[in-house]
This record gives C-alpha cells, sequence and structure tokens, in this order.
C-alpha cells in the first residue's frame, strides 16, 4: 500500500496537521512506517504491553475494550480512521510496567 492514499486522512490528524497534504508522502520517504491490515475480532494490542509505536487508524474502526475476571466486556472508546493509538504512551518518559 502507498502512503499517498491516506495522506489527507493523516494530514488532519492532531500530529501532522501542521504540515501540507503535499508534505506528508516526504514525511515518509524513509520507510520507517509500515501498514498493517487486521481481520475482524483480531487483538492488535493487549493490557499492559509495552507501547513503542503509534498508530493512525486508517480504514475501518478499531474497539478498545477491557475484559474483567468473569469474562464481561466492556467498550472504553471506538476509534475511527483518522484516530491515533499509541501517541500519548510512546512520548512518555515513563514506561509503564505490570506489578
Amino acid at each position: 500500500m502507498n502512503i499517498d492514499k491516506y495522506k489527507g486522512l493523516i494530514q488532519n490528524t492532531y500530529l501532522f496537521n501542521g504540515f501540507s497534504v503535499d508534505e506528508i508522502p516526504k514525511l515518509f520517504e524513509n520507510n520507517s512506517y509500515r501498514i498493517c491490515q487486521y481481520e475482524k475480532n483480531f487483538i492488535i494490542y493487549l493490557q499492559n504491553e509495552i507501547c513503542n509505536t503509534i498508530d493512525i487508524l486508517l480504514e475501518g474502526v478499531v474497539h478498545i475494550e477491557r475484559i474483567d475476571e468473569s469474562g464481561n466486556v466492556l467498550t472504553i472508546t471506538t476509534l475511527n480512521p483518522g484516530d491515533i493509538m499509541g501517541g500519548s504512551l510512546a512520548f512518555s518518559k515513563k514506561i509503564m510496567n505490570s506489578q
């Protein structure tokens, strides 16, 4: 997949909104990105995983969910194209770990 297809969407995110739509592809020229596709109901991340990437949802919907000990599922939020996952964690100086 080519980043050009998504440059308008990426330019509208808070992380890249200072760049013009024509500058967006240039930011990704060094191939320090990857575009992944996931099947429906695929678990992308588990709670307490160390976050070292920033993910921009390009297509589809992602549900952030919490499952309790009894198996009850609580939807925390729903992400749509243009939403960012991991931004605050990736730029955090404090590393989160489970104890």
